[in-house]
């Protein structure tokens, strides 16, 4: 019978495990803020979404409508600062994110804006996707 001796060694254990740690902060940190989050909000006749879009332009902007999804694009360009960067946490930004909205959409009114780095599109639920109200006659 062969026997074989292994050591163990918990502080290699323990280099091993915070190695981890490190990698996990390190993967969350980079793609931190890469895809801004989006808020909908809905009533019976209108939508607004709104993301927020720091340091992007208006013409860097897109917003498309297609049946009932909706489509953000933008790009966040790198600072066209001379010199070497001391520090540099604003990596540039290339964004795209679908919403399926709850109802039909009127194409004619919908209001895209860019304001303060908030990005707000108001949409009119179209006339033929409206609930009727049904008068209920007695007899």
């Amino acid at each position: 019978m062969t026997t074989y001796a292994y050591t163990w060694d918990p502080f290699r254990e323990v280099e091993t495990m915070l190695a981890g740690v490190d990698r996990l902060i390190d993967r969350a940190w980079t793609t931190a803020g890469a895809t801004p989050g989006v808020n909908v909000y809905a009533d019976d006749e209108t939508a607004v979404v709104t993301t927020e879009l720091p340091g992007v332009l208006p013409a860097d902007v897109q917003v498309q409508l297609h049946d009932d999804v909706l489509t953000l694009g933008a790009e966040r360009k790198p600072d066209a600062a001379t010199g070497e960067p001391l520090v540099a946490e604003r990596a540039s930004l290339r964004y795209s994110r679908s919403i399926s909205l709850p109802f039909a959409v009127d194409p004619d009114h919908v209001e895209a804006r860019l304001n303060d780095g908030v990005l707000t599109v108001a949409l009119k639920r179209a006339a033929a996707d409206r609930p009727r109200r049904i008068t209920v006659n007695p007899n």
